[in-house]
């Protein structure tokens, strides 16, 4: 089977993608823009990409060049990755309310106790697990602000609207 144009350019752009991800990790391998074409700039690329990881100079992809590479990019996706978000809220519907427990209780509480210190009306809130009056008197105090009815139960809309002001808090805090 030969080698066609279409599968070479391909590859080339693959490695090509690798570099510049790595660029992003090591600053010692310059930052190009995949082409499908194994010009001047990639094989600069190449080239520095074996010296800073110890590999011999050659600007050629050979075996081991591609297996140090790929194992490289692998290293550079988790690095420049965005953080993993988690989802305590319960997947069967139902809401938060008085006398529920556990980790969307707690990370709850942790939004509520970080937004206190940045709004004068948000009582603080101790992190317990357990959805208490005071946690129903704050949900109950947000409901009506945002024009909701102050059930004191927190569903999937509610939950939303307090992550994204959580969200939008401490993106502008840090």
């Amino acid at each position: 089977m030969t080698y066609t144009d279409k599968e070479k350019k391909a590859h080339i752009n693959e490695i090509q993608k690798y570099l510049r991800t790595i660029s992003f990790y090591n600053g010692a391998v310059p930052r190009i823009i995949p082409d499908g074409v194994y010009g001047i700039e990639t094989i600069n690329a190449v080239k520095a990409f074996q010296k800073a990881y110890g590999l011999p100079v050659t600007g050629d992809v050979d075996e081991s060049t591609w297996n140090k590479l790929a194992g490289e990019y692998i290293k550079a996706l988790e690095f420049i990755s965005e953080p993993m978000g988690i989802q305590p809220f319960p997947n069967d519907g139902n809401s938060l309310s008085l006398g529920s427990s556990g980790a969307a209780v707690i990370m709850l509480q942790a939004m509520l106790s970080e937004l206190s210190s940045s709004f004068a009306n948000i009582r603080p809130t101790d992190i317990t697990g357990h959805f208490n009056k005071g946690n129903e008197s704050t949900v109950k105090f947000m409901q009506t602000v945002w024009g909701m009815p102050p059930s004191g139960e927190v569903d999937i809309h509610l939950w939303n609207r307090i992550v994204d002001l959580f969200n939008n808090e401490v993106a502008n805090n840090t």
